[in-house]
């Protein structure tokens, strides 16, 4: 009984009381794992995002890709609006062909 003793006691004394727990103070698998886990998330959502951006390009906001308006609605809006009178609405209307 002394003989298994002695390498327990042995173990004890050179880990400490509470049992040899590694660098991690015994967490390392767990929170390695979730670190790695939030480092891939971390680089995925980079990726994610420097992708949307050179997807975009020099478009413009992809939002109202296709609700471009054309010089003469927004002519007629600016007039809807008060924004000009009547007659340089017809002067803009007739420059703009």
């Amino acid at each position: 009984m002394a003989v298994l003793a002695t390498p327990a006691l042995a173990a004890l004394q050179a880990y400490g009381h509470r049992g040899f727990q590694g660098m991690m103070g015994g967490w390392g698998w767990g929170f390695g794992i979730l670190g790695m886990l939030f480092w891939l998330a971390l680089i995925v959502l980079v990726v994610v995002l420097v992708w949307r951006l050179m997807e975009r390009g020099g478009r413009g906001d992809s939002r109202h890709e296709g609700a471009r308006e054309t010089p003469l609605e927004i002519l007629k809006k600016r007039y809807a609006r008060g924004e000009i009178d009547r007659d340089e609405f017809e002067r803009m209307k007739r420059d703009l062909g």
